[in-house]
């Protein structure tokens, strides 16, 4: 709340994840409105950056299937979201797993930023829960409130952008 660039907000999102919940490693990556395109916009925990192009706008609604859905998170196994998304997804695998039916194991967790009209914004990743365990209910409604204030502040930030320009512009003849 103490800025206006979206990329800081981010970065001190997946951070809080991270910290707060237990992951490893988190990612953000947000849809570019000239594009279209999801983009890589913050990180925790990666040694270097974290693969990009692990998933289109298309692959995260096909992912968003409410058999998967556990407070408006979605957890798949890995092979059965490669099933859906491709084989070229296969781009990127957990590092801290476990074993037996409660463990993380190579499983994909889909917290998407949906805007209010619906429309996908972008996705939270978070992956390698120090604990190597699948989360709780618990956990995951307290991730899917990160994700919706992550969205509230760039939202935030991008009217705040905005009325910068308008304030430098003239309206209408769009000159300083």
């Amino acid at each position: 709340t103490h800025t206006s660039d979206i990329d800081q907000v981010l970065h001190l999102v997946c951070d809080a994840i991270s910290r707060a919940l237990g992951f490893e490693r988190v990612a953000v990556e947000v849809v570019d409105p000239g594009t279209g395109a999801l983009e890589m916009r913050a990180s925790v925990g990666w040694d270097g950056a974290p693969p990009t192009g692990v998933l289109t706008t298309a692959d995260i609604a096909a992912l968003c299937e409410p058999s998967h859905e556990v407070e408006g998170c979605y957890l798949w196994p890995a092979d059965e979201a490669i099933a859906i998304v491709g084989e070229q997804s296969r781009a990127y695998e957990s590092r801290r797993n476990g074993r037996g039916p409660l463990a993380w194991d190579h499983h994909w967790l889909l917290v998407p930023l949906v805007h209010a009209d619906g429309h996908i914004g972008g996705w939270i990743w978070p992956d390698d829960p120090v604990d190597c365990l699948l989360p709780t209910p618990d956990r995951l409604r307290i991730l899917r409130i990160f994700a919706n204030q992550a969205l509230a502040a760039v939202s935030d930030a991008a009217h705040v952008d905005q009325l910068e320009a308008l304030a430098r512009l003239d309206g209408l003849t769009g000159v300083l």
